[in-house]
């Protein structure tokens, strides 16, 4: 127990160090670069990227850095679970070269993956969390999470031997890690030269695009990626104390927040199931970003991108635009519509889900319901209500990477500060909000500049 609070200490208590911003923003988009501000003013940043693209255009390209950091605008770092959406449109890419499709059922494309109802199972029911096999019966070894050793299909075999723990498409259950491990095996079995969901990425997608989003990288400059780091418990315990945001903690709920995090570290050694990977307990968010600060060479599809904002936001531009960007065509329009296809809504952790086909949800605004009174639902909805039409998703820590198609807006935004305490990602939320505001406002006063490439920018 003694060490296990010594760790904690270490990595949850460090002292939060002052950022100062930089970057630009396109005329009408000042909102969004004054909200950014605002969260470093008031400590809820160290460093972090906030990238917007609309109608193809960048208009947003900010980012913070901590005193003596080199952090930059182009730097590297783990966006957790926003990976999911950038594995999604690589089944797409699959999809419109007519290498995968959604309804076909898993075991055509890997015959060994059989056994209790598995045959049965689908692509799409894996996309959408629904396979029915959200975690292992085995914990991983990082280093089988190569592309090398994935391609002797050391993860395929495991997988192979699993069982699900309920029958496909009849419960959603976030499949965390599973659903890019799964997806990685049958994505290098349909693509006709075997390669990872990694080496199509890069390969396919993101050379042809200029896009610095990777999964799994062994071949850039250390100096490119920037580490995660975990907010400090003094900071939020200051913040709850002396709140100087709405968003701050109640008192109550951080002693809550803290009591539930040492309970299920005490708890660690007997977990209800294996921990994903060996060597690093359920729950424990401290060794889980040492992972992924250390082994940036490993795939992890669902969880284990290294990307930049300015990156992501073009992904998610191509995306609005249907599979196109500054003419540039990586995906057709009629696969766009195949991905973005027959979003089925499902509760999934505390609110309520609607992915479509190709594994991407779509946010929809909740509906006005009177008699809900609880206070975790109310936030969500509050939080959402203006968030109708964007599509994707977001990671543990606070990333988001999403796409809007009918406003034509892609957004990226990408903190190493990792916040434990905020699992709805309420401040790259309430940027996305902002962004929508600027957007429809221009969008009333007839705003034409945007086909201007010399439009001036607002510098900071």
């Amino acid at each position: 127990m003694g060490n296990y609070v010594s760790t904690l200490q270490t990595r949850y208590c460090s002292e939060q160090k002052s950022s100062e911003v930089f970057g630009h923003v396109q005329l009408g988009f000042e909102p969004v670069k004054k909200l950014f501000e605002e969260n470093v003013q008031n400590g809820k940043e160290e460093n972090a990227q906030l990238c917007v693209f609309y109608q193809g255009k960048k208009v947003v390209d900010l980012w913070c850095k901590a005193e003596g950091s080199n952090f930059g605008p182009d730097s590297l770092t783990s966006i957790f679970s926003s990976s999911k959406s950038v594995t999604a449109i690589v089944v797409a890419w699959l999809v419109d070269n007519n290498y995968l499709s959604y309804d076909q059922k898993i075991s055509e494309i890997w015959p060994e993956f059989t056994g209790q109802g598995k045959e049965t199972a689908t692509v799409a029911q894996l996309m959408r969390h629904e396979l029915g096999m959200p975690g292992f019966s085995v914990s991983l070894e990082p280093d089988e999470l190569t592309p090398e050793n994935i391609k002797k299909n050391c993860i395929g075999q495991i997988i192979e031997k699993e069982m699900l723990h309920y029958d496909p498409g009849s419960k959603r259950d976030y499949h965390f890690f599973t659903r890019g491990w799964i997806i990685n095996e049958i994505v290098r079995r349909a693509d006709p030269r075997g390669r990872t969901v990694g080496q199509i990425l890069r390969e396919e997608i993101c050379e042809p695009l200029a896009a610095d989003v990777y999964i799994g990288v062994k071949d850039l400059p250390k100096e490119r990626f920037a580490d995660l780091t975990i907010r400090g418990v003094f900071d939020v315990l200051q913040k709850s104390i002396f709140p100087k945001t709405e968003d701050d903690l109640p008192i109550s709920t951080f002693l809550k927040t803290v009591a539930g995090i040492l309970m299920v570290g005490f708890r660690s050694n007997k977990p209800s199931q294996p921990a994903p990977f060996k060597g690093i307990p359920m729950f424990r968010i401290d060794k889980l970003v040492d992972l992924f600060n250390t082994r940036r060479d490993i795939e992890v599809p669902s969880a284990g991108s290294n990307s930049s904002a300015r990156g992501l936001a073009k992904l998610g531009a191509l995306m609005a635009g249907k599979g196109t960007l500054d003419r540039k065509k990586i995906i057709s329009e009629n696969s766009w519509n195949e991905m973005h296809k027959d979003p089925t809504e499902s509760m999934l952790f505390s609110f309520n889900t609607s992915f479509s086909q190709g594994g991407v949800n779509n946010i929809r605004a909740p509906s006005d319901d009177s008699t809900v009174t609880d206070e975790n639902t109310l936030k969500m909805r509050e939080l959402f209500k203006n968030l109708d039409g964007f599509v994707g998703w977001m990671g543990l820590g606070g990333s988001i990477f999403q796409w809007h198609p009918e406003l034509e807006i892609g957004f990226a935004y990408v903190p190493t500060l990792v916040d434990w305490t905020d699992f709805a990602n309420t401040k790259g939320l309430k940027l996305q909000e902002k962004t929508v505001q600027c957007v429809k406002k221009l969008k009333r006063g007839s705003v034409l500049w945007m086909n201007d490439q010399d439009q001036p920018c607002t510098d900071l």
